[in-house]
């Protein structure tokens, strides 16, 4: 089995809460977050994955810094 491309290293070099997901969209492009979909996507996912807790908790934002791969075309 190939497993070129199935791991990435990164170290993370922030951290930031938010109360709700409108309040990480205006901080973050839904581009960044999930590639080629829209932000209504973004939502209808986490509220299936989340449910009612993506309403009483906090999100958590990383910035990383990519570090190594199995596939150095990720990294560049």
């Amino acid at each position: 089995m190939d497993q070129v491309g199935k791991f990435i290293k990164v170290k993370i070099i922030s951290k930031e809460l938010f109360d709700n997901l409108d309040d990480l969209l205006k901080m973050y492009d839904v581009n960044r977050i999930m590639p080629n979909h829209t932000e209504q996507e973004l939502k209808e996912l986490l509220n299936k994955i989340y449910g009612d807790n993506l309403k009483n908790g906090k999100l958590v934002a990383f910035g990383f810094k990519y570090l190594s791969s199995d596939n150095e075309e990720i990294i560049n």
